[in-house]
């Protein structure tokens, strides 16, 4: 016959043993989410969508009053052979957006990671661009444009390695 006693001995050994495996879980739980490559991958395509989205900003950016200040951030902005490309056509960018007096801004209107090759140091962003034009005579124009943008990491942080205009609307 069992009494009381042994009833609340067993009680007292089984609430022991559910705390321990639910102090067990909690811990694996906890060890699995701060070793999740899932994580640090999340956070990666993050970063390289910001980079890539303000890169996109800087290079779609012109204004013919500050001419010298734009072309820089395009510099900046790139790597590689796109970056080689703006440094050679600096000086005639910077003659045609003086001669045509116009200003161009550039806002991000949305834009996703496709793919992301951390090992490579690489990522492809897809973005949708809304374009503001305004020439010193004319009316401002309204574009937007959907373009794929590939990225490189470098030391400096994600740049632009390379653009390519998708559609071009309005």
């Amino acid at each position: 016959m069992v009494t009381g006693d042994g009833w609340a001995h067993r009680a007292v050994l089984l609430t022991a043993v559910l705390a321990v495996v639910a102090a067990a879980w909690c811990g694996v739980s906890w060890w699995r989410a701060a070793h999740d490559d899932g994580r640090e991958l999340g956070a990666l395509r993050d970063e390289a969508r910001a980079a890539g989205a303000q890169a996109l900003v800087d290079v779609n950016t012109l204004d013919h009053r500050e001419v010298e200040a734009a072309l820089d951030r395009w510099r900046d902005a790139a790597t590689g052979e796109l970056r080689e490309r703006f440094e050679t056509n600096r000086e005639s960018d910077a003659r045609a957006a003086t001669a045509a007096k116009t200003a161009t801004t550039a806002t991000v209107v949305d834009s996703v990671v496709t793919k992301v090759d951390e090992r490579a140091g690489t990522a492809e962003l897809m973005a949708v661009l809304d374009l503001a034009l305004r020439t010193d005579n004319g009316e401002p124009q309204a574009r937007r444009s959907r373009v794929i943008a590939e990225l490189t990491r470098t030391a400096d942080g994600w740049k632009l390695s390379a653009v390519q205009v998708l559609a071009k609307a309005g």
